[in-house]
C-alpha cells in the first residue's frame, strides 16, 4: 500500500514491533498478534504459513492451543526474525528465529511457539538485534545470549552462548537498545555500548574496532532514551 491501512482485527493495541518482514501487536488483553512472513517460523501461532492478517502468539500446539497471555512489552529487531515479550511477572518468551540460540531456550533450530528463556527471571526490559537478544533483570544486572562474534553479548569474549551470560557493566542502567549487531545501555551519568563498531556505532571515539566489554560514549551525558540500528545509535 502506498498510504496507511488499517491492520485487521487490531482495535486494542498498546505496543507495535516490525521486524524483518514481520511485525508484531501487543494488545490490551495482554496477547499478542503477528502478520507477515512466517519462513523462520516469527509469526509464533504454530503454523508455518506466512500471513496477511494478525494471528495470536501460543505457548504450545495443544487442541485447543494456550494463548500467550499477560505480556506487558514486546520487542523484535528490524534486522531479525524472531520477537521477545516479557510477562507481569518478569517471565521472557521469545518466537521464531533460533539459529544462534537467540530465543534463549538453550538449544537452536527456529520455533514457532512462544518459549520462556531460560535463566532470565523478572525482566524489566528486552532488546533484539539482528541474532542476540540482551535484558535488563531485576536488580539492573544485564543478560545476553545468542550470536557474540562480535561481541555483542558484552561479557568480555566473541563466543555464543545458549544460555545468558552476563554484561560486563559496575552500574545500574535505566534503558537498554539493541542494533544489529551491538547493544547500548543509559547509566546514570553516561551511555556504554559494546558489540560491532565497523562504522563508529559505539560512540566512543576508538578506531571502529568491535569492542567485547562495554565502552562509554565520549561526550554524552544526561540521556533519556536511545536507539540502536543496524549500524549506528541515536
Amino acid at each position: 500500500a502506498s498510504s496507511p491501512v488499517d491492520v485487521y482485527g487490531i482495535s486494542t493495541a498498546k505496543a507495535v514491533v516490525a521486524g524483518w518482514k514481520h511485525s508484531c501487536s501487543l494488545l490490551g488483553d495482554g496477547t499478542v498478534r503477528c502478520w507477515g512472513d512466517n519462513s523462520y517460523l516469527e509469526l509464533g501461532n504454530g503454523g508455518t504459513a506466512d500471513s496477511a492478517i494478525p494471528v495470536t502468539v501460543v505457548v504450545d500446539q495443544g487442541t485447543p492451543p494456550t494463548i500467550l497471555g499477560q505480556i506487558t512489552s514486546i520487542a523484535s529487531s528490524p534486522y531479525g526474525s524472531f520477537t521477545c515479550g516479557i510477562q507481569s511477572g518478569g517471565a521472557l518468551y521469545c518466537w521464531g528465529n533460533n539459529g544462534y540460540g537467540q530465543l534463549g531456550n538453550q538449544i537452536t533450530g527456529d520455533i514457532g511457539i512462544a518459549v520462556k528463556a531460560i535463566g532470565i527471571q523478572q525482566a524489566t526490559m528486552v532488546g533484539t538485534g539482528a541474532d542476540s537478544t540482551c535484558a535488563i533483570v531485576s536488580g539492573g544486572t544485564v543478560k545476553c545470549w545468542g550470536y557474540g562474534g562480535s561481541g555483542e553479548l558484552g561479557n568480555g569474549q566473541n563466543n555464543d552462548s545458549l544460555t545468558p551470560v552476563t554484561v560486563a557493566m559496575s552500574t545500574t542502567p535505566s534503558q537498554l537498545a539493541v542494533g544489529g549487531s551491538h547493544a547500548c545501555a543509559i547509566l546514570a551519568n553516561s551511555i556504554q555500548c559494546w558489540g560491532d563498531d565497523s562504522y563508529g556505532q559505539l560512540g566512543d571515539g576508538n578506531s571502529n574496532t568491535s569492542q567485547y566489554s562495554p565502552v562509554t560514549v565520549a561526550s554524552l551525558s544526561q540521556a533519556r532514551a536511545i536507539s540502536g540500528g543496524n549500524s549506528h545509535t541515536c
